[in-house]
């Protein structure tokens, strides 16, 4: 059994997450669809096209990038409508960051692990609910970054590489941990994905290579 949705122009529809109810979401740019298990939902994205993943929080709100009126744009929605932030808003302007992953406080609010098309070069972008900002923590000099997680307390976690040395940082009351160095044959190249249980365990997602 499959079901399918037209997503138009958009050749790379992507996952978005499950919310509280189960319900799971995808979609591209301008359109993303809810599934409860029967049927797919429609909505309207008031972005042009994208720039990156998005992401569900824990208050089942959609946090998408993208660009509007070609003006690079971070979208979020609550169910019911969309809340937009521009340049205004401290967003970089600069069309080349792409959205990798993204994690969340607490209080909901998102840290996007970002990559820089021409420079490639990672940073992190922060939402403090009023202002987006970027946070370049002097403990991730040289790092190369892969991966950000957050636990069950919102508190963030950050995966890096620098000269064959994996590490974790953690970030604890706005200051960051770290690095905690990794031994083993883990590196930023070989992890696509890390997780964080309950106990605060750091898990790691390698490829076979």
């Amino acid at each position: 059994e499959y079901f399918a949705a037209d997503y138009g122009r958009e050749a790379w529809p992507s996952p978005l997450g499950a919310d509280s109810s189960g319900y799971w979401w995808g979609g591209g740019a301008r359109k993303i669809y809810r599934f409860d298990g029967d049927h797919l939902k429609e909505y309207d994205s008031p972005l042009d096209s994208g720039l990156g993943i998005g992401a569900i929080d824990r208050r089942d709100r959609i946090w998408k990038p993208g660009l509007v009126a070609d003006q690079c744009t971070v979208a979020r929605f609550d169910g019911a409508s969309w809340e937009l932030w521009g340049s205004e808003d401290g967003v970089p302007a600069d069309q080349n960051w792409r959205w990798l992953t993204v994690a969340f406080d607490e209080q909901c609010r998102p840290y996007v692990l970002a990559f820089h098309m021409e420079y490639r070069d990672s940073g992190i972008l922060h939402f403090d609910g009023i202002r987006w900002q970027e946070m370049p923590p002097p403990a991730f000099a040289g790092f190369e970054l892969c991966d950000i997680a957050s636990d069950e307390r919102g508190r963030l976690f950050a995966f890096g590489s620098l000269d064959g040395a994996s590490a974790v940082f953690r970030l604890d009351d706005d200051a960051w941990e770290g690095p905690i160095t990794i031994t083993g044959p883990v590196t930023s190249s070989s992890v696509s994905e890390i997780g964080i249980d309950h106990e605060d365990g750091v898990w790691f997602a390698c490829n076979d290579s």
